[in-house]
């Protein structure tokens, strides 16, 4: 990004940029970490058995309540409580128990419940973290603007990162869609019954603000 902006060129991110879109995911993993060592602090080194700490770390783990949704991810998964192994006398949790005095219409409106509100906690730290986001500028281009896009066909490592430079042609603000095209060039000159003749290439296509979309072009020679 430096380096770029060293030669005076601006990049341009069309999606907004999560830094902290893994949060969740991230503090499940430090979580489980941490009762794994916690687990192994109790135990020798040389007792510990991985069959039994990381059936205990996930149990753990599924039946803790969670702040955000007041439930446990083991009730949001199966639509009820674990049964708890050790009154039971088991060495891991059984999946198989349910409630048999629950009717199939039952099951079906607890689960949709418990989507509902699965859904609405994300849609609630899905707002919280676009507030955290730095404030932009609607995404404008101008007319006879050169700009340049990323090479979606990219395989290896010293492969260009960008192709270009395109000039825009317009731009509408509703779609992101931009239609442009390639700066006319000079093709070489070619020696034909001893008469020299040039040509020129232009390409014409839209650019849409995600990257994994293909790109269509249109190949106009003459000449």
């Amino acid at each position: 990004m430096s380096y770029l902006k060293s030669l005076n060129i601006e990049v341009i991110h069309t999606t907004p940029s999560h830094s902290r879109g893994n949060a969740l995911a991230e503090s499940t993993i430090r979580y489980v970490y941490l009762a794994i060592g916690k687990a192994k602090s109790q135990f020798k080194e040389s007792t510990v058995s991985w069959t039994e700490i990381l059936p205990w770390t996930t149990f753990i783990h599924n039946t803790s309540i969670c702040e955000s949704t007041n439930t446990t991810p083991f009730s949001l998964m199966f639509l009820r409580e674990s049964p708890n192994p050790l009154s039971m006398s088991m060495r891991s949790n059984n999946i198989s128990l349910f409630q048999s005095n629950r009717t199939h219409a039952e099951q079906l409106r607890l689960a949709s419940l418990a989507k509902e509100t699965a859904n609405q906690h994300y849609q609630s730290y899905r707002g919280e973290e676009n507030l955290r986001l730095p404030s932009k500028e609607d995404f404008q281009m101008k007319e006879n603007q050169l700009f340049y896009l990323k090479n979606i066909k990219r395989k290896k490592k010293f492969d260009a990162a960008y192709v270009g430079p395109y000039v825009a042609e317009n731009f509408d603000p509703t779609t992101n869609k931009i239609k442009y095209h390639k700066p006319t060039e000079t093709r070489e000159p070619a020696m034909e019954n001893n008469n020299m003749q040039y040509g020129t290439c232009s390409w014409v296509g839209e650019a849409w603000n995600n990257d994994n979309d293909k790109i269509p072009f249109r190949n106009d020679c003459s000449g």
